[in-house]
């Protein structure tokens, strides 16, 4: 047996091509499989790197896969015959494949929520514009102010209010979501199904609505708090950069919103509390 390098071909690679497709099955990894056509290429030294980590070699081993382009003797081994690992590689295997599916059924739940639902569904209308350019309206747009009983109207907080509903299932919301003012008027008054009114994103729940440019002015959705007061936010009738109008931009755009243009966060509350 000998060292096995990028872009070789040969039984011996294809043997273990075949052994890293066993392992990786048996651990629930079988997405990262690769064909086992005998070649060394760069998914299958990444396939192997992910094996031996599984089965519990040494952070500098593994690594090292990626980085020389070169698969040793010694993960070739533990992955042909895992059997005759030391128990020290044991432990380190069983403990990372723990940790693993702690973190799967962790994103699994994350998945699962109203929140995520929400902030997922609009951010996978980024890209969309109004049609004819300047009419506040066309597709998706129309939909969601038809959902609201109206029709060509600015729809920063319709977007935001569409999703809450359609989505997240929130229930309780008005139709004068399409005022940025009533927002924040509710929040402060702390009237379902808003939360509360506070002045940073900090400790804000992904689903709020972050008004933005003064109060009255705009509004978009939280996807995530960042440092110093700053906010990631998906956002409807605005702009994709700071050029171009910023309430009446047009399309849903992500942002990143500095910790002076946000005038505050109005929460949400969803149904499952997530």
């Amino acid at each position: 047996m000998q060292p096995l390098k990028l872009g070789s071909r040969s039984d011996a690679a294809r043997a273990l091509q075949a052994a890293t497709n066993r392992r990786l099955r048996a651990r629930g990894l079988a997405a990262l499989a690769v064909e086992e056509n005998g070649v060394v290429d760069a998914r299958t030294l990444e396939a192997v790197r992910k094996t031996a980590w599984a089965l519990g070699a040494l952070v500098e081993t593994y690594e090292s896969i990626t980085r020389d382009g070169v698969i040793p003797i010694g993960v070739q081994r533990m992955i042909r015959n895992p059997g005759r690992r030391t128990d020290q590689q044991k432990s380190r295997g069983k403990a990372r494949m723990s940790r693993l599916r702690t973190h799967r059924k962790r994103r699994a739940a994350e998945q699962r929520s109203s929140r995520t639902r929400t902030v997922n569904a609009f951010l996978a209308k980024i890209g969309t514009r109004e049609q004819p350019p300047g009419c506040n309206g066309g597709g998706i747009i129309t939909t969601m102010q038809t959902f609201w009983g109206f029709g060509r109207v600015p729809w920063c907080g319709i977007a935001c209010g569409y999703h809450a509903v359609k989505f997240g299932g929130v229930s309780g919301l008005r139709s004068d979501v399409a005022a940025v003012r009533a927002i924040e008027g509710h929040a402060r008054a702390g009237r379902a199904p808003y939360g509360s009114w506070q002045s940073s994103p900090e400790g804000a729940l992904p689903g709020s609505f972050v008004v933005i440019g003064g109060t009255g002015v705009h509004v978009g959705m939280l996807v995530q708090p960042l440092s110093g007061g700053r906010a990631r936010t998906v956002e409807g009738n605005t702009s994709f950069g700071p050029g171009g109008s910023q309430s009446d931009g047009g399309c849903v755009a992500g942002r990143i919103r500095s910790a002076s243009e946000i005038t505050g966060v109005a929460t949400m509350n969803y149904p499952d509390g997530r």
